[in-house]
């Protein structure tokens, strides 16, 4: 039988790729993490790095621990002859597709091991000097507790560290790779960017600057998702396991493809410990990235001025937030419901008024099912009673939030913030799309919306000027996009976020307000509804 040659078995493997992907259901698919590298995207990283740090290497001896159809060793039999595969082996957890890849690649010498990577164990001598991988991306709410405490223990057998608890499994995936990785041998990853400037990856950082040379990150585009159903921004890592040295450079690339990026500049491996947010590089100069750091520390802040947090979580928008006319057609009881801002994309006003009987002056004008009553005392309110049943037949009682709490209706304690910031937002011209907004009404918010609580010293500050809050509103709007971006994240598609410990981050415009009220860190006092 003759072989065929690797662009023939390649043509194959995408029609068997598109025929998967057409059979999943694209939530088992999120669950499972299954997101296949485009054959182009891996033909573009391999021979990147062919180029540039394996010339070198005589045998290639090549690892995939999520190997999938094989993409990435597609790539490498499409790049360099296979005399110079001295060795080729891919993990892979799903039976149906570790079958494809078998069939396809394993005359061409691709070993296909059916197994869990987290699961085996760590080989005594490591024979790969090659690692390209796309790890499954599944979030870490999809673990139970046994297997995340299992997964914690083996990355921190691996390299010494201990991962978040909210650490996805790419993480996982990247610190047992070590173990398997020849010393001097490459670790080329396609993982998502947000490591680089959520919490749970600082210590992802801290292995990428201590126990390995880091030699180039790229970060594709916001807007330049790399796989179709998944809303992650990508980046592709390349490493050589190798004790860094003191003047070593890394590349940081944004934009464009990895060979012919937007924009480039190096940095000292050493200084990354100094810049909390990967993501400033290289978008602005590394002096900036250094001022932004220092001015963190030592500007007022937004924190300095406000408590900062997170709307209501319902656990159940659909059930417990009521568009207003249909819940006084229906006599919901008045003394339940409370008004509340509908998304942020409905706002076209900075400022939020209300009228005399509380209703919004917006659409749709909602009002919230605020209901602190124990299930027994119900009966006083048939009406509102029989609504909730039918939620509980409904199911609205068993989820996740909802479940957790006693009563399962009880909403979370919260008085109606006067400045509000949408939490995430949607933008392509390189701005956050964050926005702030003056709440002159006594609505409160879901958490699509940070809510800003001034703290004690700007309570009292108030007494003696009417204006001050708004005064502090314009001086908000200043916040310069810069840092919005620097300490918030950014999604595939052009998605920015911001939680609230980043916000309270931010530092404000230089102004002759601020030494008036003289805020300061150690003065925070939460404005918080009375639970009575």
């Amino acid at each position: 039988m003759k072989l065929r040659l690797p662009h023939e078995v390649e043509s194959e493997r995408h029609a068997a790729q598109e025929r998967l992907d057409s059979l999943n259901d694209p939530i088992q698919r999120n669950k499972m993490g299954q997101y296949a590298t485009p054959f182009p995207l891996a033909r573009d990283i391999f021979e990147f790095v062919r180029d540039r740090y394996l010339t070198a290497i005589d045998g290639i001896r090549f690892l995939d621990p999520a190997v999938g159809a094989g993409a990435f060793f597609s790539a490498l039999l499409h790049s360099v002859p296979k005399s110079r595969v001295e060795k080729a082996v891919g993990i892979e957890i799903d039976p149906q597709i570790a079958a494809i890849a078998r069939d396809l690649w394993g005359v061409w010498g691709l070993d296909v091991i059916e197994a869990d990577f987290t699961q085996l164990p760590f080989p005594d001598d490591p024979r790969y000097n090659l690692h390209l991988v796309n790890p499954p991306y599944v979030r870490h709410h999809h673990f139970d507790r046994t297997k995340k405490r299992y997964l914690q223990t083996r990355a921190k057998t691996a390299v010494g560290l201990n991962l978040s608890g909210l650490a996805g499994l790419y993480c996982y995936f990247l610190f047992l790779a070590h173990r398997w990785l020849v010393p001097n041998g490459f670790g080329v990853w396609l993982i998502p960017s947000e490591f680089m400037d959520v919490k749970y990856g600082d210590v992802v950082k801290r292995y990428l600057i201590e126990q390995v040379s880091l030699e180039h990150i790229h970060r594709f585009d916001a807007e330049d998702v790399q796989f179709g159903n998944a809303l992650v921004s990508s980046t592709i890592l390349i490493f050589q396991k190798r004790e860094p040295e003191q003047e070593h450079e890394v590349t940081f690339s944004l934009g464009g493809t990895l060979g012919n990026p937007r924009t480039d500049k190096r940095i000292l491996q050493r200084q990354l410990g100094d810049i909390t947010n990967w993501t400033s590089i290289p978008s602005k100069s590394l002096s900036n990235v250094f001022r932004s750091v220092q001015r963190l520390n030592t500007t007022k802040t937004i924190g300095d001025l406000f408590e900062i947090r997170r709307g209501v979580a319902t656990g159940a928008n659909e059930f417990f937030i009521l568009d207003r006319e249909f819940a006084i057609h229906k006599a919901m009881p008045k003394q339940f419901l409370r008004p509340i801002l509908p998304s942020p994309r409905y706002l076209d006003d900075e400022k939020i008024l209300a009228a005399n009987d509380g209703s919004l002056h917006v659409q749709p004008s909602l009002v919230l099912l605020d209901c602190n009553l124990e299930e027994a005392d119900l009966v006083d309110y048939p009406i509102l009673q029989a609504y909730l049943d039918w939620g509980k037949s409904q199911g609205f009682a068993d989820r996740y939030i909802t479940r957790h709490r006693q009563p399962w209706f009880k909403q979370e304690n919260r008085l109606p913030a006067p400045i509000l910031c949408s939490y995430m937002s949607r933008s392509k011209s390189g701005r956050s799309g964050l926005r702030f907004f003056r709440n002159y009404s006594e609505a409160i918010a879901t958490n699509v919306y940070l809510m800003l609580y001034p703290t004690q010293v700007i309570q009292d500050a108030c007494k003696h000027n009417e204006n001050l809050l708004d005064e502090l509103f314009d001086l908000l709007k200043q916040a310069k996009e810069e840092y919005l971006l620097y300490e918030g994240r950014t999604y595939g598609g052009g998605l920015h976020k911001i939680e609230p410990k980043e916000l309270a981050r931010v530092p404000l415009l230089d102004h002759p307000l601020l030494e008036q009220i003289g805020a300061s860190p150690k003065q925070l006092v939460l404005f918080e509804r009375n639970s009575s």
